[in-house]
């Protein structure tokens, strides 16, 4: 992936290790999950 993404992959980590953070690693995740799934829509579209 690319650089955002791998930021966004190190502050859900860490987020989701702490009680205080935990909601915010949690939105991060599905932040992540859809800018995954984004990337697999624009692949397919390429391959096409």
């Amino acid at each position: 992936m690319n650089k955002e993404w791998s930021e966004l992959n190190k502050i859900m980590q860490a987020s989701i290790r702490k009680k205080d953070t935990y909601d915010h690693g949690i939105s991060t995740m599905f932040e992540l999950t859809f800018e995954l799934f984004a990337s697999f829509g624009n692949f397919k579209k390429s391959a096409v």
